[in-house]
């Protein structure tokens, strides 16, 4: 929820862009023509297949487009079909590694990207995308794409077991809630991407995921209609302790993980009273 939030906010930013910007200024490629190659790779040196690995346009640089007016609306505040076309093919960049290792992600523009290996096809939904269920990997920052260039990258997406994040969501008269949507943000999934890594509760209201080690955040992400209906306090516990959750967003908290350990994150919603 909050990064479905964090997309509405950021595209409403786009539409209250001073018209000034939007003079006569084109985009510097409505279709990109790009290509990154690159390699996954297991922690022992070996070719890792069949990972899928997607490329997000930094949301930093999609605002600097912005800011010098290569989106353009309407009279009316809409955007304009070439600007929503960019949207459109900048948010389904992605391809799977072959046996070799070696992954083709075509379209790009000239631009930095994060590379977030994923395990969910076709296009964002709401900007979250799954993990692999065995494997995770810390996402590259800032690899740059070229227009009508093919670009080689040297330095290796290297995967990891990790560290398993796990837990149970429980309503307000003590019943699992299956089909949350619990979502993650850390080194797999950097702010720069505006992206988190999702999965959903199962018939029993557990979950689980991995995640490199590093500083994480775990929220609830949906579906909202849950909020409607459970009005008690949400009462959140990290390895069996009470944890306050996030000052604005009381579902969310954030941790350290490491290796040594997996991490039980349990949330419960409290009748009122």
């Amino acid at each position: 929820m909050k990064k479905f939030y964090s997309l509405v906010t950021f595209v409403a930013a786009f539409i209250t862009v001073n018209a000034t910007f939007c003079s006569a200024a084109k985009l510097p490629a409505t279709h990109g023509t790009g290509v990154l190659i690159g390699h996954v790779m297991f922690p022992n040196g070996k070719p890792a297949a069949g990972i899928r690995v997607m490329a997000i346009l930094e949301r930093p640089y999609i605002w600097e487009l912005t800011q010098k007016g290569f989106l353009k609306r309407t009279p009316g505040g809409y955007f304009t079909e070439e600007a929503r076309q960019f949207f459109a093919d900048q948010q389904d960049l992605a391809a799977v590694s072959q046996a070799d290792g070696s992954f083709h992600i075509r379209g790009l523009i000239t631009g930095p990207y994060d590379l977030l290996v994923t395990a969910m096809p076709g296009k964002l939904r709401y900007y979250m995308v799954g993990m692999p269920h065995d494997w995770t990997a810390a996402a590259a920052v800032g690899v740059w794409g070229k227009q009508d260039q093919i670009v080689h990258r040297s330095q290796n997406i290297v995967l990891t077991r990790g560290v398993e994040i796990h837990g149970k969501i429980i309503d307000t008269n003590g019943k699992p809630l299956s089909g949350v949507d619990v979502a993650s943000t850390g080194p797999h999934r950097p702010d720069s991407s505006d992206s988190a890594a999702g999965v959903i509760t199962d018939e029993n209201g557990e979950y689980s995921m991995r995640v490199p080690p590093g500083e994480i955040t775990v929220y609830l992400a949906g579906p909202s209609i849950i909020y409607s209906k459970l009005e008690g306090e949400l009462e959140i516990t990290l390895n069996g302790k009470l944890i306050k959750g996030d000052k604005n967003f009381k579902a969310q908290i954030k941790f350290p993980v490491s290796t040594e350990k997996s991490d039980v994150v349990n949330y419960q919603f409290l009748p009122k009273g």
